[in-house]
Parts: C-alpha cells; sequence; structure tokens
C-alpha cells in the first residue's frame, strides 16, 4: 500500500495595526471641527516610535505575501516596519471610516475620542450617513478574510491595516477554522496571528 503524501498545511495570516497617527486628538470639538478632524486623520501618516514593534516587524519579515491598506498611516507603518519589503496596497483594507453627525448636537464640544466612541456606536446601530454601512463592512471583511486564506495556502501572510477592521476581519478568520495564536491586543503596532486550525 503506498501512504499519502501528508496534506500541506496554509501558511499563517498576521493582522498588524499601523503605528500612532500624527493627527493629534482635540481635546475639544464641535460635530463640524470633528468632521473636519477625520478629515484630517485620513490624509496624515504616523509618528515614528521610539523603539521597534518587533513582534510586528518579526511577521512581516516572515511573510511571503505582505499586504497594506492604501491609507497613509499603514503604508508608512509597513515602510518602517521593513524599508525593503515589496508591499501590496489594497483599499478593501481600509479602516470602516466612522460617519460624521448628521446635526450640531446643539453646539456640544467633547475631545473626538468621546465623538470616536459616540459615532461609532451609532455607526454600529445603523447610522452610517455617507459612508460605508455596517452590512457593506462586514461583506467587505468577508470578501478579504476568504482572499487572505487564499494567499496563505501559499505561505504566510502579513497585513498592516487598522484597528477596528482587523477586528473584523479575524472574526471572519475565526468562523472558517483559524485560530488565534499567542498573545493578541488592539493597540497601535500590535501584531496578531492566526493559524489554520483544522488539520
Amino acid at each position: 500500500m503506498i501512504d499519502m503524501e501528508k496534506r500541506q498545511l496554509p501558511g499563517t495570516i498576521s493582522l498588524i495595526r499601523h503605528g500612532e497617527s500624527s493627527c493629534s486628538p482635540l481635546k475639544k470639538a464641535d460635530a463640524r471641527q470633528y468632521a473636519a478632524w477625520l478629515d484630517d486623520y485620513d490624509r496624515k501618516g504616523i509618528q515614528l516610535p521610539e523603539e521597534m514593534a518587533s513582534e510586528s516587524r518579526e511577521a512581516l519579515l516572515q511573510a511571503d505575501v505582505l499586504i497594506s491598506s492604501d491609507l497613509k498611516r499603514a503604508v508608512e507603518s509597513a515602510a518602517y516596519l521593513h524599508p525593503q519589503a515589496n508591499v501590496q496596497r489594497d483599499s478593501r483594507l481600509r479602516e470602516v471610516r466612522i460617519p460624521s453627525p448628521a446635526f450640531s448636537f446643539f453646539g456640544c464640544r467633547m475631545g473626538t475620542n468621546r465623538w470616536n466612541v459616540i459615532m461609532r456606536l451609532a455607526w454600529i446601530a445603523g447610522y452610517s450617513g455617507k459612508e460605508e454601512s455596517f452590512k457593506q463592512a462586514k461583506c467587505r471583511s468577508q470578501s478579504i478574510a476568504q482572499h487572505l486564506a487564499a494567499l496563505a495556502s501559499s505561505g504566510n501572510v502579513a497585513v498592516v491595516g487598522h484597528g477596528f477592521f482587523n477586528r473584523m476581519i479575524a472574526k471572519e478568520l475565526r468562523k472558517n477554522g483559524w485560530q488565534p495564536v499567542g498573545k493578541h491586543g488592539d493597540g497601535n503596532w500590535a501584531c496578531s496571528v492566526y493559524e489554520w486550525a483544522i488539520k
């Protein structure tokens, strides 16, 4: 009887969050100022860290395929972690944009971090304004998770993306048989690694 060859397992998928943005949060902003700050946040790059994010850098060095969101903060993060790498840019990895407030909130002024929480909750509840809806973002995360899994069939994949959308991708990966390896985090430069769980 001839022994069958062992089926080759897929490589790993590493989801990396970009570095800290060079767009500083505002302590006080009204609805109009907050909307302008959201635009500024997407235009700007990153602040270079004092120490190299070693785990994220290692993931890029070990990757056979490197992909980043095409937003400036992700592109600059990938270049910082691995300056010599040929990194593919994919707009499907962009962060799920937080919608701007639909009205003035009666002139209410608060920090942009608090605005982010309120408007993200509003987005989850169904308000998307002119931005991508929750349903659309979920479909996008399903599509990109399938794409990453297909790429991983040929080797290790590293993705430099964004906090919220990386979590959406991770959820879809777990649904489809991928499991987290080691410690995970949501902060800037955090790296979450997934491997194929079905042996």
